[in-house]
């Protein structure tokens, strides 16, 4: 009798409906991502029953999910309920990724997208051309893949084909960069400037052949001869 019943519990379960919610996710604003870069999470969960649970978002990368956000929700019948969150981009992700929303049983992924520690940046150097013991400035805007103004450091390298002849770090203050060079006990000759810039987050970028820079070891002069005026 105890079997039948058994028997008889398990047919009503595997003839019981299924409670499913739809996860839907809006499209995210860009196709490539920095460390530390805040990425908005939209979307709505809709289904056919009073539910409650842990909306969870995670961040997946190849091999590795890691969870950014979880917040208990309760979802009315047949009623769409709307999240938007910000999350920020944790310093171990890498390469292709894409966002995960999960609640209950079920889930639903965006578009994989690219994060990258690359940055941009763009250098000057004045004057180009120097005397020994003389300084250059060196100057230049170093941002993030959205254009946002990084803070960190800038390592300077000065080079002439594989050798490094100086090297120097500066601050990296709301993205600008400004440095200040004395070429000393360095023969003269022209010199690459090779920037490695980081920000406060990892991202890491280096700009070879940034600016270029010649130096004179000898004493330029420049004269110019007045013309004369004979008195009779």
């Amino acid at each position: 009798m105890i079997k039948k019943v058994r028997l008889l519990f398990t047919v009503i379960l595997l003839f019981l409906p299924i409670i499913k919610a739809d996860i839907s996710l809006d499209p995210l604003l860009d196709k490539e991502y920095n460390l530390g870069d805040q990425i908005q999470v939209s979307g709505y969960i809709l289904s056919a029953t009073n539910q409650q649970s842990n909306l969870k978002i995670s961040l997946g990368c190849e091999a590795e999910k890691v969870q950014l956000f979880s917040r208990y929700i309760n979802v009315k019948a047949n009623t769409k309920f709307p999240f938007s969150e910000f999350l920020v981009i944790p310093q171990s992700a890498n390469g292709k990724c894409n966002v995960i929303a999960e609640f209950l049983t079920d889930f639903a992924g965006t578009d994989f997208f690219d994060i990258t520690k690359n940055l941009n940046g763009k250098f000057s150097l004045t004057p180009g051309d120097v005397q020994l013991g003389d300084s250059v400035k060196l100057t230049g805007t170093v941002t993030k893949l959205n254009n946002e103004k990084v803070n960190g450091f800038a390592t300077v390298y000065v080079k002439q084909e594989n050798n490094t002849f100086f090297t120097d770090q500066g601050k990296i203050e709301e993205g600008q960069l400004n440095f200040l060079y004395t070429p000393s006990s360095i023969l003269g000759g022209v010199y690459s400037i090779d920037i490695l810039a980081s920000d406060i987050y990892g991202n890491q970028f280096l700009f070879e052949n940034a600016a270029t820079l010649r130096i004179y070891d000898k004493l330029v002069v420049s004269a110019t001869l007045d013309k004369l005026q004979l008195l009779p």
